[in-house]
């Protein structure tokens, strides 16, 4: 698919996710073309399912990619809940009211898509005061997850959620199909700091 190879630990734990009617599927954010990857996901196996995701409102505004995203029924969010809730259950009782089922693709933790700027240094730094606040160590590849808009998500499938992490390697590596760990090629997949 794009001539890259695509990896998928416990695939066979995905395929049930979908097979199951409406879904939740929270996953790492690592890049500006995550959601193709889990369009793609959505397509493959026995049963295709559409998949939904979540993005800031501004995607909306991109004539040729955001635009499509609004008319399928994306859910954007300006990252702040009390505009946001309301938003998110809307769209969950629209879809379930209607019979339309899907996967809803979320990346709670969200992603620094131009490092070095000034509001994503201080968001990073918002980050690290939040967990040191927690008595926790910081995250060094993801931002700290959004947890008030999850308690929204959930209703969408409460027993149907699933986790993933992504990570992107280049050059050639080798996967131990036993484990999932990767030999040779380099991580792609940056540090926040």
């Amino acid at each position: 698919w794009c001539s890259s190879t695509l990896h998928i630990q416990n695939y066979a734990g995905f395929q049930q996710l979908k097979s199951q009617g409406n879904s939740l599927l929270l996953s790492t954010h690592c890049s500006r073309i995550d959601w193709l990857i889990g369009e793609y996901l959505g397509m493959l196996g026995d049963r295709a399912v559409r998949v939904n995701f979540v993005a800031e409102m501004t995607i909306g505004l991109l004539p040729i990619i955001g635009w499509p995203r609004v008319l399928f029924g994306d859910i954007l969010v300006v990252r702040a809940f009390p505009k946001d809730g309301p938003r998110i259950q809307a769209n969950i009782e629209g879809f379930h009211a209607s019979g339309v089922e899907r996967l809803i693709f979320l990346a709670p933790e969200g992603f620094i898509a131009d490092p070095g700027c000034a509001v994503g240094d201080k968001y990073i730094r918002d980050c690290e005061a939040f967990m040191a606040d927690l008595g926790l160590a910081r995250l060094t590849h993801v931002l700290t997850p959004r947890y008030k808009g999850m308690q929204v998500f959930v209703k969408h499938a409460p027993g149907n959620v699933g986790s993933c992490a992504m990570s992107f390697v280049e050059g050639y590596p080798t996967l131990d199909p036993a484990t999932g760990a990767w030999r040779g090629g380099d991580p792609a997949t940056l540090s926040l700091a």
